[in-house]
């Protein structure tokens, strides 16, 4: 059987990843917001000031990144991320350097998304033990079965 622990480091470990690069880029954004102006499309640049643009985005940004790492009720970042990120994807696939670790991220944020969703249950297989996770504020508890 897993130790309710390790479970545990893992959950904070998916979160942090996901958290991390969105604090990264918001923190990233305010220090030189320059380079990251060159990722939006034209038609949100046109549409919205630069500043009001990079500040909005950014503060987004935070809130997210600060709401997963907290690990209090993360459904709700966990799919503001995975919209997020899959937007970035579409909209700015152009930078293929950049986007396979978008694609990474993406997947860890709609994986976080999946665990943490109240209203889905969902059995781990783990070295030929069934482990079953069953979701109270987010936090999995470990039932042998």
């Amino acid at each position: 059987m897993q130790n309710p622990q390790e479970i545990k480091i893992v959950w904070f470990l998916l979160r942090f990843g996901v958290a991390f690069t969105f604090l990264f880029a918001a923190v990233s954004a305010f220090i030189n917001p320059d380079p990251w102006l060159a990722y939006f499309p034209g038609f949100m640049r046109s549409m919205v000031a630069d500043d009001i643009l990079l500040l909005t985005w950014g503060v987004g940004e935070v809130i997210i990144g600060l709401w997963l790492i907290s690990g209090w009720k993360i459904f709700l970042p966990s799919i503001a991320a995975s919209g997020l990120l899959l937007g970035i994807f579409i909209f700015d696939f152009h930078s293929i350097n950049i986007t396979f670790r978008n694609v990474s991220i993406l997947s860890t944020s709609i994986a976080l998304a999946i665990m943490s969703n109240p209203f889905y249950h969902f059995k781990l297989v783990h070295t030929g033990e069934h482990i079953e996770e069953v979701h109270t504020e987010n936090l999995p508890m470990v039932i042998e079965q």
